[in-house]
């Protein structure tokens, strides 16, 4: 047996208790194999659903601890790592509790894991300087329309069907007299990096195209026309809340 095939017959039986042990692995006289190589089976598990209990806190305490624990364990076993770095293990977990039938009543379950992976995306995202407030004043009518924005890295835009920045806030408030009221819509939500805080801020649908369109490369003018179609759009309310959030990095001049 090669290496590499020991190595994956290896693997497969950490995460798959059906699998046998790869006869191959040599062992010194009086030591228990099986009893070992379950200790460190369990070890592997229990690390990986402790890693995924740190990056889905909310749904964790959505769904308790026992629970999350035998649903994480499905997981664990399904995707297992790709990488030896954990700290963005679980990409697939939102994708995996839309389709566990479990936690089916549950609707908006796989967008508050969503939005939990958004906010590591964002906080492990590359660091930027943003641009001053003055940079925007000095900006002329003349040349708005040309300009092309560069929008920080530490950000990310969702639109979601259902409350999940307002539940996510219910859940994390840390008084019953902070909890939120929990709208019956759904929420459009920029997730950014304010030094390292990860923040959050509801915006219009309008909005979110507008800055979509900006991190397309696309200039202020033809991010602010596209976005225009769509009902509601404000281009005042869309250049504030580039401003107050910091998410502008360079203001670039053709």
């Amino acid at each position: 047996m090669s290496i590499n095939h020991l190595q994956k017959s290896f693997s497969g039986a950490l995460l798959n208790p059906e699998n046998l042990l790869p006869t191959e692995i040599m062992v010194r006289d009086g030591i228990d194999i099986a009893k070992r190589f379950s200790v460190y089976q369990n070890n592997v598990v229990s690390s990986l659903i402790t890693a995924l209990k740190t990056a889905f806190p909310t749904v964790l305490k959505i769904v308790g601890d026992e629970f999350f624990s035998a649903m994480a364990a499905v997981f664990v076993r399904k995707y297992p790592p790709k990488s030896p770095v954990l700290m963005l293990y679980g990409d697939m977990f939102p994708d995996f509790l839309s389709k566990f039938e479990p936690v089916a009543d549950l609707h908006y379950l796989p967008e508050v894991a969503y939005l939990e992976q958004l906010r590591r995306q964002v906080y492990h995202a590359a660091d930027k300087d943003s641009v001053s407030q003055l940079a925007f004043a000095e900006i002329s009518e003349a040349e708005f329309q040309s300009l092309v924005l560069s929008i920080h890295p530490a950000s990310a835009f969702a639109v979601f069907k259902y409350p999940v920045a307002s539940i996510w806030h219910w859940n994390n408030a840390e008084t019953a007299a902070v909890k939120p009221e929990i709208p019956s819509n759904g929420e459009e939500v920029l997730v950014w990096r304010l030094e390292n805080d990860v923040r959050m801020r509801l915006l219009s649908v309008g909005t979110v195209s507008f800055i979509r369109n900006l991190q397309c490369k696309l200039s202020l003018g033809e991010s602010a026309e596209r976005a225009s179609e769509i009902e509601g759009f404000d281009l005042t309310s869309a250049i504030a809340a580039l401003i107050e959030t910091g998410l502008v990095t360079a203001i670039n001049r053709g």
